[in-house]
């Protein structure tokens, strides 16, 4: 057994816990390219939770000011002792990631600490293109597939929306607004994202054809979006694992 592999394990099961989702969609992946897909998401997920840790805009500064060092550092060959950072060095070792990425992701992320992070819907659409279709971005580079800016575009707003709605209830209860604050009635600024969500998934389905299909360890959780927009309670975790594996297996989201 390899020294890497108890901390492999550790973030594996981390993902799991934290991002189940993608973890499952990862593991249509052979080991080593599962292992580069665990890397990235080990750290976004240390990135994005940030807010959950603190609400102190300060504090909150300091940690995202870490992981831009050491995102630098990733670059750099300067390598930092956190599980997280070690695996992602390991995974750009292997295969160069667009690290650029993560600094717009970090520069997104800095906007958790408002109570109104965006003002208008094309805030709420950069923060997206930074977060959700950052993670596409990196994923689809960890297998060494090229995709087109608009897939990216299309897949991250139509999972980072649907990411924002099923999180607004859990924010609302602690102060934050993730509507954008020109939109003055919630309730259809919130219908208005969802059809802009079903609409980036529809766009984004139609372009993952011209994906290769081992593509599908970093996209098949897509595949989700309209079960999650359309139930008023989040599918199963059988019906997740089959909608997956549907995907990987028809070629299709």
């Amino acid at each position: 057994m390899s020294e890497a592999a108890p901390h492999q394990r550790k973030l594996d099961a981390r993902i799991k816990r934290r991002d189940l989702d993608r973890w499952l969609a990862s593991r249509l992946a052979p080991p080593a390219q599962r292992a580069r897909l665990i890397a990235v998401y080990a750290a976004v997920y240390e990135i994005a939770k940030t807010a959950e840790k603190t609400q102190e805009a300060r504090v909150g500064a300091i940690r995202l000011a870490w992981w831009r060092e050491t995102i630098a550092g990733v670059g750099e060959g300067r390598l930092r002792a956190h599980p997280a950072a070690e695996a992602l060095a390991a995974a750009h070792a292997a295969t160069p990631l667009p690290l650029a990425a993560f600094e717009a992701m970090i520069d997104a992320r800095a906007q958790d600490f408002e109570a109104a992070p965006f003002q208008s819907w094309s805030e709420q659409s950069i923060y997206v293109d930074a977060t959700a279709g950052g993670v596409f971005r990196l994923a689809l580079a960890a297998l060494e597939i090229s995709a087109s800016d608009a897939f990216i575009r299309d897949a991250g707003r139509a999972w980072g929306l649907t990411g924002l709605l099923r999180a607004r209830t859990f924010w609302a209860e602690r102060g934050r607004r993730l509507i954008p604050v020109e939109a003055r009635d919630a309730e259809a600024a919130a219908r208005l994202m969802a059809n802009t969500a079903q609409a980036a998934y529809v766009q984004a389905r139609a372009s993952a054809r011209a994906l290769a299909s081992e593509a599908m360890p970093a996209i098949a959780y897509l595949s989700l979006v309209p079960r999650y927009l359309s139930a008023a309670n989040p599918p199963s975790l059988l019906s997740r694992q089959l909608r997956i594996l549907g995907a990987s297996l028809w070629g299709r989201i």
